[in-house]
């Protein structure tokens, strides 16, 4: 499956060690989102995150949504990424 290129940019700001280097989860969304300045682009995302975040995506498919991705961050379980996800989805 072909990522969104805004998932990919998103997924990208996930780098080893990011969680060494914020101290809160409001600075982590607040770090992967800042490249995020185009209402357009912003808009896209959200409506990506919206769509994987829904009832109909399984653990599963999620977890290998965001293994896809270029991120580094590996998440424990699925409900984490997911509560993340609509995390940052909301803040879009």
């Amino acid at each position: 499956m072909q990522l969104p290129p805004e998932f990919e940019k998103l997924s990208l700001q996930f780098y080893s060690g990011i969680l060494d280097d914020v101290e809160t989860e409001a600075k982590l969304i607040d770090s992967v989102l800042s490249p995020f300045s185009n209402p357009q682009q912003r808009a896209r995302l959200r409506s990506y995150l919206d769509e994987i975040t829904r009832d109909h995506v399984d653990d599963r498919d999620l977890q290998e949504i965001w293994w896809s991705s270029s991120a580094d961050t590996v998440f424990r379980d699925s409900a984490g990424l997911r509560e993340l996800l609509k995390r940052l989805r909301d803040r879009l």
